[in-house]
């Protein structure tokens, strides 16, 4: 008992770590194990000694816990000193640990046992947190066995360590990482999957500036990038396709895309959509271009150049519904842009070319759930003032799709049993809510007011918000000719929340209109 009560006091420390020093010295795994044991008590997270004012006092435990991850064919010792370390360094600055510990830290780094890796990774980007921080990390050698993890077989360790990349970049560090790209070069030499992990990085990093990007690009970093883009072999492509993704999300990125002729390597399967093999291509290519339009790509500039916005409207159509449906989902998305919305309207109204026909034609294909619900959302997409900008636009938009009676489809299918499809028609009505003439349209449907203050119709938390938000959206301006009455009523609706109980709201419109 007196042993136990010692050992939980911080004074038991240098005894501890004696004890323990001689277990490592004698090779007894059992004993160190127990010390270990011992030392972890003082070190627990709710322990009364853990806190910064005893950092000095654990400073000398340090090296000697990294002396216990030698052990490596005790995996519990490992295990032990591994977690008392991840505990105890984060009491610790950079500062104060790397200098001393720099070759442990490095052991560490290229340790046996994963987990060990893991932790050492997650502390130095846990404890990075200034450009001095970054200049110390670089100046010996930890940075370029941290960088290398990237390439570690256990995908814990290379996300580890890309997440530190990720915090070592952020603080300034990006020059300090390209000074070992040469190094990730020569790992990554022969394997497209390590090669696309570390461009997966750099791709990650461009997305967070143009300065990130334009400093990448001075490295040549994406060569292998722009060779996979413009390679004639299918499944090269397929495996940058995703990265591109990323890059065409961002304004910079997708000006990048354009400038290097991968957006135009990128398009050229839609003149070629009978060619089986440029078929795979089309599912990722289709989920780039729904990208770009979240980049503020001037798509009016880009059809000009490479003539495609047909060619994904006549996809919305295509047998295979994995195509259909991601050509579908970008075709809205760029109907939906300022640019992209005036292309889509230059097409003939009511025809094959015409995306919003095409949306409002699937949106009322009765009897074929997944369908309609994508066309509804599609829909909705193509007419949301909050993307395009341009009220006028959007009506003619909405127009297009079908006008009234899509609408009144959408207010018969938002009491529709399933509720995909109310989640879809909710969308829809949001869009309208939105805009004036969106408001007017609403208020003078038969029943639509009574219904979308009636409590009852909702049970699940997803369609309950979704008609909160549209009732939100009724009321955002008051220049739809509510009465009085009706205007107080949704005011009352809001005001009450989302899970408010009792129809007092529903009864008020009621007698309004009674």
């Amino acid at each position: 008992e007196i042993s136990v009560l010692f050992s939980t006091t911080m004074a038991a420390l240098p005894a501890l770590e004696q004890m323990l020093q001689d277990a490592l010295d004698a090779g007894e795994g059992g004993a160190a194990s127990e010390r270990l044991s011992e030392i972890s008590v003082l070190f627990s997270d709710s322990g009364r000694w853990l806190g910064p004012a005893d950092a000095a006092q654990r400073m000398p435990s340090l090296p000697l816990l990294f002396a216990c991850l030698g052990l490596t064919e005790e995996d519990s010792v490992v295990a032990q000193a591994s977690g008392i370390l991840q505990r105890v360094m984060q009491q610790f600055k950079l500062g104060d640990v790397l200098p001393a510990l720099q070759s442990e830290v490095q052991a560490g780094l290229t340790h046996p046992a994963d987990t060990v890796r893991v932790m050492v990774l997650q502390r130095l980007a846990a404890m990075c947190s200034s450009a001095d921080d970054v200049a110390l990390i670089a100046s010996g050698g930890v940075l370029e066995k941290a960088v290398l993890a990237l390439c570690d077989a256990e995908l814990a360790v290379a996300s580890a360590a890309r997440a530190f990349a990720m915090q070592l970049c952020s603080k300034g560090g990006l020059a300090a990482l390209l000074q070992h790209q040469q190094s990730l070069a020569r790992r990554t030499a022969g394997s497209t999957v390590l090669q696309m992990r570390v461009q997966q990085l750099y791709c990650d990093l461009a997305c967070q500036s143009d300065e990130a990007l334009q400093q990448l690009r001075q490295q040549h970093v994406f060569a292998e990038l722009e060779a996979a883009m413009l390679a004639e072999d299918v499944l090269v492509k397929l495996n940058g396709m995703e990265l591109v993704g990323e890059l065409a999300g961002t304004a910079h990125g997708a000006g990048y895309l354009s400038s290097s002729g991968m957006l135009a390597a990128l398009l050229r399967p839609l003149s070629t959509l009978d060619d089986p093999m440029s078929h795979l291509l089309l599912p990722g290519l289709l989920a780039v271009l729904s990208r770009l339009a979240t980049s503020e790509m001037d798509f009016q500039k880009l059809e000009s150049e490479h003539a495609f916005f047909n060619n994904v409207v006549a996809l919305c159509s295509a047998q295979d519904e994995v195509v259909r449906v991601a050509a579908l989902g970008a075709a809205a998305d760029i109907a939906a842009t300022p640019s992209g919305q005036l292309l889509a309207l230059s097409r003939p109204a009511g025809s094959e070319q015409d995306i919003y026909f095409v949306c409002g034609r699937q949106a009322r294909q009765a009897g074929k759930v997944d369908a309609e619900v994508l066309g509804i959302h599609a829909c909705a997409t193509c007419f949301d003032v909050r993307t395009s900008r341009s009220e006028e636009h959007c009506q003619q938009a909405f127009e297009r799709t079908g006008g009234q009676s899509l609408l009144d489809h959408i207010v018969r299918v938002v009491r529709n049993p399933f509720e995909d499809i109310r989640k879809a028609a909710y969308h829809a009505l949001l869009s309208l809510a939105h805009q004036t003439w969106g408001r007017k349209l609403l208020i003078a449907h038969p029943g639509f007011l009574e219904f979308i203050v009636n409590r009852d119709t909702e049970n699940s938390y997803d369609t309950r918000l979704a008609k909160f938000h549209v009732v939100q959206g009724l009321i955002s301006k008051n220049d739809a000719g509510l009465t009085g009455q009706q205007w107080l009523s949704l005011k009352e609706y809001v005001k009450e929340g989302i899970f408010h109980k009792g129809n007092e709201a529903a009864v008020l419109v009621q007698t309004e209109r009674e």
